[in-house]
């Protein structure tokens, strides 16, 4: 009986507490939610600067983007 009575008052206990585990929950996903649209935005940044590099790399080469291919046709070329 003594069980009985013990596990009655556990169970009441852990009901009064779950509400504060679920809002420790929510404010744990909306760390993370915030963490995410922070890497996104900075993320924004590097592709901006990135774009802007290959640009300023096209402009020195007059619009030509070399890639690997070329490095092949340059090798198979008898100049």
């Amino acid at each position: 009986m003594l069980e009985f009575a013990i596990g009655i008052v556990l169970l009441i206990v852990v009901w009064n507490i779950r509400g504060a585990w679920y809002a420790q929950t929510d404010i744990f996903k909306s760390k993370v939610d915030l963490a995410t649209k922070d890497q996104a935005v900075d993320l924004q940044d590097d592709i901006s600067e990135l774009l802007a590099r290959v640009n300023e790399k096209k402009a020195n080469q007059d619009g030509k983007w070399f890639a690997l291919k070329d490095i092949d046709e340059a090798m198979k070329s008898p100049k």
